[in-house]
């Protein structure tokens, strides 16, 4: 094949998607943890303004903080404990060949993603570095699933109906879902701390 023919082409392709998709996820999180920042910076500029008591002040921030890690954690306890930790071990474990059921799932992306930003911006001694590695091998895992299976129940009778995309079928295995899971964690490691050629290195690495 040539360099821009066939599969080659579509895998450059899924590359760049990853990376993009990647970035923009950060980007949102980052945006989303400055939001409630913002908030919580505002709110208190305006009670001390208001001359309220330090003590009703602190009641109200400890008050916000539980709040935002309250949810946070509850969101990992019941909905995806596969979120649990920042992501780099188990990403790392995974690609070391061990395999970890739903860690790559859509429901622990989406917990992942909400409980970086309710932790961080709760003041935890937390970052969103570990979360965007976990985020990017999710989006890169994700390129190789070809299909989906949906259950669809109409009056007590119960139809599987698979969809496929024809272009990512050539993909789902799993050598090529490690080499995606890879540029994934290099574009979420690139996101957290503005270093491609890092976020390379370390994919390369493990």
């Amino acid at each position: 094949q040539s360099t821009w023919g066939g599969k080659t082409a579509t895998r450059w392709i899924l590359t760049i998607i990853i990376g993009i998709t990647t970035a923009a996820v950060a980007k949102g999180l980052i945006y989303s943890v400055t939001f409630l920042s913002l908030i919580r910076k505002t709110q208190l500029n305006k009670m001390f303004a208001d001359d309220m008591s330090v003590v009703s002040i602190f009641l109200v921030l400890v008050a916000w903080n539980l709040t935002l890690a309250g949810v946070a954690c509850l969101l990992v306890l019941f909905i995806s404990p596969q979120a649990a930790g920042s992501g780099i071990p188990e990403v790392k474990a995974y690609l070391n060949g061990v395999h970890i059921p739903y860690f790559l799932s859509l429901n622990c992306f989406i917990v992942t993603a909400i409980g970086a930003i309710l932790s961080v911006s709760s003041g935890l001694v937390v970052g969103l570095e570990g979360p965007f590695v976990h985020l990017g091998a999710s989006i890169g895992s994700s390129v190789t699933r070809a299909t989906k299976n949906f259950r669809f129940t109409f009056f007590g009778h119960e139809t599987l109906k698979r969809f496929s995309f024809s272009p990512l079928l050539p993909f789902r295995n799993d050598t090529d879902r490690r080499d995606f899971i890879s540029i994934g964690v290099a574009a979420g490691f690139a996101a957290a701390f503005g270093a491609p050629i890092g976020g390379v290195l370390y994919s390369l690495e493990e």
